[in-house]
């Protein structure tokens, strides 16, 4: 039978965050796991089919900011929906991953709950918009 689960791409370094959100989110997604911002590029630039991204913004050897912008500036991958973490107390970083393209960006300690369903209303409006566009 086919696998009807969306790919979730998580660029995080902290493991107790990843293994929360693997808990919470691996009924719905295939979840695939990079530390740095340059794994995350390069996963995303060998054309392994991405559906979801999470991506901390203080990531090592290429920022989530950066990370996000060149998601955005792809025409193959700027449709990906992104939701940004960021364990930093500035709100400003926060505003610039959401001018940069990030969908959401949601502060840390999250609620995993909460960054389930936030996700899955990004999910439904991009299937939404999709499917008026084919419509």
């Amino acid at each position: 039978m086919k696998d009807l689960k969306l790919n979730l791409l998580i660029a995080e370094q902290n493991p107790f965050l990843v293994r929360i959100l693997r808990q919470t989110l691996s009924s719905e997604f295939n979840i695939q796991v990079v530390t740095n911002g340059a794994e995350a590029m390069e996963f995303i630039e060998q054309g392994k089919r991405t559906d979801f991204i999470i991506t901390e913004l203080n990531l090592r050897h290429f920022d989530g900011i950066d990370f996000i912008r060149q998601i955005r500036g792809s025409q193959q991958h700027k449709n990906i929906p992104i939701l940004a973490l960021s364990g930093s107390s500035d709100s400003m970083l926060r505003v610039k991953s959401l001018e940069m393209g990030a969908d959401d960006c949601v502060a840390k300690p999250f609620n995993p709950l909460e960054i389930k369903a936030r996700m899955m209303g990004m999910i439904r409006r991009t299937e939404y918009y999709t499917n008026r566009m084919i419509a």
